[in-house]
């Protein structure tokens, strides 16, 4: 008997939607066929590689999906040769591409949305324009997942049916207590007086990657120089724009740009405290890596952060846009080790308890098999009135 075919597309195979999606593959092409269509090959093991199909979806810089018609004619080819089962796309600019090649083709389409379509402070298009395209391209939609309640709430308001969106939170393999095993906090061999204050997510404006660095000068300025040291992983379009404003803040001998890190255990490891100060954010899969390295949490209270962390309890949340209030809590961790341990601890069993990869691969194969049945009973009425 021939295995069920789900073809997965996304435009953006980087961050947080990279590691959910190679999740998904590696974990689905045990039970399915497989395919990829993404403008990047997954860097899965060699192991599992050989289980996926992927083709090369060529697609322009921009989230315009309209400027990309030959790559949505190459989704209606794939979809026709490939006859999937299943279309999952992951983003906006994919599902506006998928989900036209999905209906053509008589497949049923599921969208993962993984974070908010627009930063209105930096797109060249009004939200406006999202959120009508969300509403013109929702027939074709099977059902959505959402990584965040934020998100669900966000698909409501835009007049979506909240009985087809489902919210599944990312979630982090369970490394959690195997042998060897190492909490990050203190971990690293350096004099304790020395802090590690780290960020890590592309380098774009709604990262607010500039509000980490405004908030790094204005706790520097208040100890000793050189006793706190600051840490920034990942690339993007921002990031010379972010190295001079590092540098106009006399910064450049205690903050440093680590680019893209593909080890980012290691990168954990050498941390005392982990920091988000996102403008717009769905569910960070950085600050669940970080929770899971049992590092302390301080995070800007916007989008699906506050899923997360529990303000005082599992992390410390700040208002966004607030690089005073964030230095002030930043400095309320420098000075008490023991809170720093406290609510390392506390996020590192919330994660182990809500937001597991096995978790989220479980409730993500319940929603294929209940699609997989009402396209099976549809079948079933179809053939029905045709007897009749």
């Amino acid at each position: 008997m021939s295995r069920k075919k789900i073809l997965y597309v996304t435009a953006l195979y980087d961050g947080g939607i990279g590691r959910h999606v190679e999740a998904l593959l590696a974990y689905f092409s045990r039970e399915y066929e497989v395919a990829l269509a993404s403008p990047n090959p997954p860097p899965l093991p060699d192991g599992e590689r050989y289980r996926i199909a992927y083709y090369n979806l060529l697609l322009g810089g921009r989230n315009v999906p309209f400027w990309d018609g030959g790559a949505m004619l190459r989704l209606v080819q794939l979809c026709r040769e490939f006859q999937p089962a299943l279309v999952h796309a992951h983003g906006f600019k994919a599902s506006m591409l998928a989900l036209p090649a999905a209906a053509l083709c008589r497949c049923p389409a599921i969208v993962t949305v993984h974070n908010f379509p627009a930063y209105p402070a930096k797109s060249f298009l009004p939200e406006s324009f999202f959120n009508g395209a969300l509403r013109r391209f929702d027939p074709l939609v099977s059902r959505y997942i959402t990584v965040s309640e934020a998100l669900r709430h966000f698909l409501i308001n835009c007049g979506i049916d909240a009985a087809r969106i489902k919210t599944i939170y990312n979630g982090v393999p369970g490394v959690f207590g195997e042998p060897g095993f190492v909490p990050a906090t203190m971990r690293t061999f350096r004099p304790p007086a020395i802090i590690h204050i780290g960020t890590a997510g592309r380098l774009v404006p709604q990262k607010g990657m500039d509000i980490f660095i405004q908030a790094a000068a204005k706790l520097a300025s208040k100890y000793l120089r050189g006793r706190l040291l600051f840490f920034i992983a990942g690339e993007g379009p921002e990031r010379e724009n972010l190295e001079k404003l590092r540098n106009n803040l006399e910064l450049c001998d205690l903050l440093f740009f680590k680019g893209k890190i593909h080890n980012m255990d290691a990168f954990f490891s050498g941390l005392d405290i982990f920091v988000l100060a996102s403008r717009s954010e769905g569910l960070s899969f950085s600050l669940l890596e970080a929770a899971a390295a049992r590092l302390p949490l301080v995070a800007a209270a916007s989008g699906g952060i506050p899923e997360i962390i529990s303000h005082g309890k599992t992390g410390l949340l700040v208002p966004p846009e607030d690089s005073e209030a964030l230095a002030w809590v930043l400095g309320r961790l420098v000075d008490e080790p023991q809170t720093r341990i406290k609510l390392g601890t506390a996020a590192l069993e919330e994660v182990k308890r809500r937001f597991t990869e096995k978790k989220m691969l479980a409730q993500t194969s319940s929603l294929y098999k209940e699609i997989f049945t009402a396209e099976k009973e549809r079948e079933k009425g179809k053939i029905s009135l045709v007897k009749q």
